[in-house]
């Protein structure tokens, strides 16, 4: 387990590239389960006697009219215990709520998983033209150095539909460059993405990407503040959203099950998000800045 990384707000220079076309082919989420139903009402004594406890919520009834002779008065009903409504948990968009979001091949037999959501609504209009809704979800304030990493996401897609995306991102501490070659996926079947019941394995391979120029000679030279440094990380992760070629409403999700680093990753160990998010946050200084990061055990 990877140690907790210190939480903060850093700002990237804007939303990553993006694009991709195609027709909706939106998995509904699972219906939440229905509160259970309360007890009949008790019925009143007869005659005279005690009316009967009630089962449900309602009160018992009053006594019933005297039978044959002078009945005494009648004793009203205590009131019924309301039944216990056991309504059940909502389902796991995409599975109908029978199967919990951290299963799946692939998946991590340990299990945890931190879901990413991000709502989106795009409109056509005359007075501007649609623009893409995206939010960004990091580790950071690192300092780490990813000169060889190679980092692979283990993701599943819960709403696949030919214009949502995701893309990984890293951001350097020296100039705040940030590099977007890791890879851009449409959550669709030509993205990796067959289906929404599977976790997949993607690359950000680090190690492929050119170092940054080193500007002065020997020990004074240092890395050009204007070029991506991917030996000094600041933060990395993932964007998630919808293109502008996108028309309704909708929220994107995707699941994270697995983070893990091969080559030079520095002081930043494996993630498998057992017990909680290990620091996976939204930054809420670029991108839409709207989204949720949700664990599941």
């Amino acid at each position: 387990m990877r140690r907790l990384v210190t939480l903060g707000a850093c700002s990237l220079a804007g939303a990553l590239a993006m694009a991709g076309c195609g027709d909706d082919d939106v998995v509904p989420g699972g219906r939440a389960g229905s509160g259970g139903t309360g007890g009949r009402a008790g019925s009143g004594g007869v005659g005279g006697s005690t009316a009967g406890t009630g089962m449900g919520g309602n009160s018992g009834s009053t006594a019933g009219a005297p039978v044959g002779g002078n009945a005494g008065q009648g004793t009203s009903g205590n009131a019924g215990n309301a039944g216990n409504a056991t309504g059940g948990n909502a389902g796991d968009p995409g599975d109908g709520g029978v199967v919990q979001p951290c299963t799946g091949p692939l998946a991590n037999v340990t299990g945890g998983c931190v879901e990413l959501s991000v709502p989106v609504e795009i409109v056509v209009s005359d007075a501007a033209p649609p623009e893409a809704v995206t939010s960004l979800f990091q580790f950071q304030d690192l300092d780490v150095d990813f000169s060889n990493a190679v980092i692979t996401f283990r993701i599943r897609a819960l709403t696949l539909n030919d214009n949502f995306f995701i893309q990984f991102f890293s951001q350097d501490t020296t100039g705040f460059s940030f590099d977007s070659t890791g890879g851009f996926h449409n959550l669709n079947a030509g993205g990796g993405f067959a289906n929404a019941d599977d976790f997949v394995d993607l690359v950000y391979d680090l190690s492929a990407v050119a170092p940054a120029p080193i500007i002065g000679v020997g020990d004074a030279g240092i890395a050009d503040p204007t070029a991506f440094d991917k030996s000094s990380i600041r933060q990395f992760g993932v964007q998630v959203g919808a293109n502008e070629n996108f028309v309704g409403s909708e929220t994107v999700t995707v699941l994270i099950d697995s983070i893990t680093i091969e080559g030079d990753g520095g002081e930043f160990d494996d993630v498998e998000f057992i017990v909680d998010e290990e620091g996976f946050v939204l930054n809420t200084g670029a991108g839409s800045q709207e989204g949720e990061v949700i664990h599941h055990p």
